[in-house]
């Protein structure tokens, strides 16, 4: 991560630059030696000892689920991490996890961000089979407390199905208090 305190030895421990040198272009082994740092950072994390690299750990450990183990990857996204999002944002976009690029910011409260790419997953401008479509969406944009988000994104969902559009407005929380922008009068006259 950039923010990371590493730095490479100098001079070298080894003569070997990276896996692949090491596996001589062997696509097994290769996936072998990203295996093992996988399980031990996992077990890393669960000690003590690792709240002091928990960025460290937790970004690399997003890698190699987005790389090696994409089933784990939502379950690592949705719990709490440390992920350093700016290192993560590439990675994730190289293996096509959009989905989960728009959850890691959604869990970083960078909600603007989280919308924009399932706006795009929607319109088919990238794609993710992870993605569960227009309907999770608007669930989100219905349980959405900032409502100059949900204005800025309301419209596209209208657009693209007014049923669903609807619904943002309907099934709002029951304990929300709506405000001047959220009152029936001024939804209908939108």
């Amino acid at each position: 991560p950039s923010m990371s305190t590493f730095s490479r030895s100098n001079p070298p421990l080894h003569e070997y630059v990276d896996i692949n040198q090491l596996s001589g272009g062997d696509k097994v082994k290769v996936t072998q030696f990203k295996e093992f740092p996988l399980g031990y950072l996992e077990d890393l994390r669960a000690s003590p000892k690792a709240d002091s690299c928990r960025v460290e750990i937790d970004t690399a450990l997003l890698k190699l689920y987005a790389e090696l183990s994409p089933n784990d990857l939502m379950p690592f996204i949705l719990s709490e991490n440390q992920c350093d999002v700016s290192d993560c944002e590439s990675w994730l976009q190289k293996y096509g996890h959009h989905h989960a690029m728009a959850l890691l910011y959604r869990y970083k409260n960078e909600v603007d961000r989280t919308l924009e790419i399932w706006f795009r997953l929607i319109n088919g401008e990238i794609a993710d089979n992870s993605f569960p479509g227009l309907n999770f969406v608007v669930e989100f944009l219905a349980n959405l407390s900032n409502e100059e988000l949900v204005w800025k994104y309301v419209d596209q969902v209208l657009q693209k199905d007014q049923v669903e559009g609807v619904k943002v407005f309907t099934e709002r929380p029951e304990t929300e208090t709506p405000s001047e922008r959220m009152q029936p009068d001024t939804i209908v006259d939108y």
